[in-house]
């Protein structure tokens, strides 16, 4: 049994069980090498092209604390700015003609100095209007927003449109606490989004399908929530995301032993059942194919959502019709006209009798704490913890 490193970090966390989890499993990431200093691929639009460029940074701030549940966007040493803008500026050389949408990532968050210092950031975004894209678009942590970047960012971008991806997952401050293990909270979201509208960029929220602890019905009314409150908060788009499962995770660890299953397509397919079809053209779709893995060094790849060998490829290729799709309530009338039997295996999950959601948390907090966490994190930190959890039902399920 691992011995834990609990300490004042720990208890004074946002959730310390899911924290040291996500740390001790974080700590077996391989760094990314130097070598890898950015990469580039490409999709089809119908508009034009999309661009994704990713650059080496030190990884997200709050990965190195402990992280999200189901995250992990690499890690490496510390980055110097010089490397970072030459990285860039590199991966900027290889466009061929500019691309109508660049999507700028890195392993965090952009608008964090920790992350990304400021001299980087700046002559970044003044590369980037070089390459003269039509559109930037980069991800960021709410607590990162700040009027001074937004309008920074704006500025040097003109006359290319910014838009900024936040996190969303759920809008769910339960959810966000105890199943995902992260410290943004409503107010913050709300905020964040104020500021992005405020300095004349485009707001979009970064929803998620299948976060790990919710019982497929949860998992289902709860992103059709998300949906629902990010528009409502000011978002201007949404982009939902079937979770993907990743090494070195908790919910990698959760599947491995029976206790997560990742969503299948049809997730996202009774998702937008239940959603407004008048948001569907700011709705975009991600992350429903498998998804490349550039690291060297890891061995397992990205594992995404799945239907059967029978009907995958008609599902996701529909999906794949979605983003350039000007009929979309008329492109989900044919998705939810397949048939198949895992689509039914699937119904008779969604419709299933649970225990209580607490309940069930707590269950699962116990198996990690047991095989995970080490001798007497139970009773000094778990107990403790779990003993102030409130009861807790997910919007839009049964009581």
């Amino acid at each position: 049994m691992p011995k834990s490193p609990i300490g004042g970090m720990y208890e004074s966390s946002v959730n310390p069980v899911l924290e040291l989890a996500a740390r001790i499993l974080g700590d077996e990431r391989p760094p990314v090498p130097p070598s890898l200093r950015f990469t580039l691929d490409f999709e089809s639009e119908v508009w034009g092209t999309l661009a994704r460029l990713w650059f080496r940074t030190r990884g997200c701030r709050h990965t190195h604390r402990g992280g999200c549940a189901m995250c992990d966007y690499w890690i490496s040493s510390e980055v110097n700015p010089s490397e970072m803008i030459a990285s860039v500026r590199e991966g900027l050389s290889k466009l061929e003609a500019p691309p109508s949408t660049l999507l700028l990532n890195t392993s965090g968050s952009f608008l964090d100095s920790w992350e990304v210092p400021d001299v980087a950031r700046r002559e970044i975004l003044k590369a980037i209007r070089e390459a003269r894209p039509a559109a930037v678009t980069f991800e960021t942590r709410a607590d990162t927003v700040t009027e001074d970047k937004v309008a920074e960012c704006v500025a040097i971008l003109s006359p290319a449109r910014t838009a900024v991806e936040l996190g969303v997952e759920s809008t769910d401050d339960w959810i966000l606490r105890f199943c995902v293990n992260k410290r943004m909270r409503g107010h913050d979201l709300r905020h964040a989004v104020n500021i992005i509208v405020g300095r004349g960029a485009i707001a979009v929220a970064n929803v998620l399908v299948g976060l790990p602890f919710l019982s497929a019905g949860e998992q289902v009314a709860d992103s059709v929530g998300s949906i629902s409150d990010s528009f409502g908060m000011g978002f201007g788009h949404c982009v939902l995301l079937p979770v993907n499962t990743k090494q070195f995770t908790i919910i990698n660890w959760m599947e491995e032993r029976g206790l997560y299953a990742r969503p299948p397509l049809w997730a996202l397919v009774d998702v937008l059942c239940r959603t407004d079809p008048s948001l569907f053209p700011r709705i975009d779709i991600a992350w429903h194919r498998p998804q490349p893995d550039y690291h060297p060094s890891y061995v397992s790849r990205y594992r995404g959502p799945e239907t059967c060998a029978l009907c995958f490829e008609r599902v996701a290729g529909l999906f794949d019709e979605w983003r350039g799709s000007r009929e979309r309530e008329a492109l989900l009338n044919r998705i939810t006209s397949l048939r198949c039997e895992c689509r039914e295996r699937w119904d008779e999950a969604r419709r299933a009798a649970h225990t209580d959601l607490r309940t069930r948390v707590i269950q699962a907090y116990k198996r990690i704490t047991d095989e995970l966490l080490g001798d007497g994190v139970w009773d000094r930190v778990t107990a403790p913890f779990t003993a102030m959890m409130p009861e807790h039902r997910i919007r839009g399920t049964a009581q």
